[in-house]
């Protein structure tokens, strides 16, 4: 193809939201990098460079709007911008680039057109080097993904959800605000929690018109006591009693329950028990401190989905094949499943790590530091002092006298 064929190309830059863009363009100019390692010796004149693989390529873009509606178009292109995955540029001199921006400049002061300059750098998508990937990043994905394609789903199915749809959406969001008030202790998560759940309501009520943004909201709320700065323990509480409300919700008589709203139950109590994943793997206030309890989260673990597979089962009619029929979805069961066994397998592998709980029963007048140093002992950060106090609920009165025939706790 000559130059002359190229300049007449499109220019199309595909965001990362997935949004495409054909702007007008001045042909951008390529910089060309490399991995370089210079080595300089004392005795030696000059520089020995060991030259490696190429960089990334760097292009300085020139790209215009114009028309009546240029403020609205690079509007849009900004916000797609913001979407942290790469672009993918078809140029008419570069061929297919994948790229992230650098910087962008918006230019608003020439008549009818915005111009937009700035640098994008060239990136490797699923190339080495690869990182590893976390347990809990890996768990966090497929919750993510396992959400959002439930919140499209329910969306494609009930496009335009009637008032009795947006009445179970609105009364399960207030259910969960009271159940999950009960577990926020920090002021900051209760003021976050209630941004959340103030955004839910709004977006229910225009749930007719925009199902999806109604169901990401409701499910910002239904993830978060998995998110609270708490134990594992208490966090997992909190999403099982959070479970409990929705389960109370479909009531005695399921299968009379209107089809669109089953749907509804179905997404609200996947979101749900995956919540659970996260649970017992995000970073909080406190882990477990047994295995007797570890263990006993992997079955509340393992008897809440069970639960949760009975109450859809419950609530099945016909084949799917009538709107008014109803059978749960497939791909999302078995997504749903899979996550809650590689979470049970990893934490069982964990349990088997956890220190083994032991009580004993103080046979003479000793304090808190004599016992630390017995079952732990002594360094120099006072960090096991610190687990045996906390471990055993010791207040100052006994952080100096703990008397004979007091049981204490310590795990080895």
């Amino acid at each position: 193809m000559s130059w002359l064929e190229n300049i007449e190309t499109p220019l199309k830059i595909t965001t990362g939201d997935g949004k495409e863009f054909s702007p007008n363009w001045v042909n951008a100019r390529k910089t060309v990098g490399f991995n370089l390692a210079q080595f300089e010796f004392p005795n030696i004149d000059g520089t020995l460079v060991k030259r490696n693989r190429p960089k990334g390529s760097k292009y300085e873009l020139e790209i215009y709007f114009q028309g009546e509606d240029h403020l609205i178009e690079s509007k849009d292109f900004e916000l797609s911008a913001r979407d942290p995955r790469y672009w993918l540029i078809v140029h008419p001199y570069y061929g297919e680039l994948k790229v992230h921006p650098l910087e962008l400049l918006f230019d608003n002061s020439g008549h009818n057109l915005t111009k937009i300059t700035g640098t994008v750098l060239e990136t490797i998508v699923d190339v080495f080097p690869k990182g590893s990937v976390s347990q809990k990043d890996q768990i966090d994905e497929q919750k993510s993904e396992l959400d959002e394609s439930g919140s499209q789903q329910y969306a494609a199915d009930n496009p335009s959800p009637d008032a009795k749809d947006k009445a179970l959406m609105s009364d399960t969001v207030d259910d969960q605000n009271k159940r999950t008030g009960r577990s926020i202790s920090d002021s900051i998560q209760a003021a976050d929690f209630r941004d959340k759940t103030n955004a839910a309501n709004r977006a229910i009520t225009n749930a007719t018109s925009d199902p999806l943004a109604a169901m990401r909201a409701i499910d910002d709320v239904l993830n978060y006591p998995a998110q609270l700065q708490n134990s594992i323990t208490a966090r997992l509480d909190a999403v099982t009693d959070a479970f409990t409300g929705l389960v109370n919700k479909i009531g005695n008589s399921p299968q009379t329950i209107p089809a669109s709203q089953k749907r509804f139950h179905e997404k609200a109590l996947t979101s749900n028990v995956s919540a659970m994943a996260t649970a017992v793997t995000n970073p909080g206030g406190g882990g477990s401190t047994s295995r007797s309890q570890a263990l006993g989260m992997t079955q509340k673990i393992i008897n809440t989905f069970n639960t949760y597979v009975e109450t859809l089962d419950s609530m099945q009619n016909g084949t799917g094949g009538t709107l008014t029929s109803y059978v749960p979805n497939q791909d999302s069961l078995k997504r749903t499943e899979q996550l809650i066994n590689f979470v049970v397998s990893e934490f069982l592998a964990i349990t088997l790590t956890e220190k083994q709980e032991h009580k004993f029963i103080v046979d003479a007048e000793t304090n808190a530091l004599l016992l630390t140093h017995r079952f732990y002992g002594l360094d120099e950060e006072d960090e096991n002092l610190t687990t045996f106090i906390e471990t055993n609920n010791i207040g100052l009165d006994e952080m100096l006298l703990i008397k004979k025939g007091r049981e204490v706790v310590y795990f080895v």
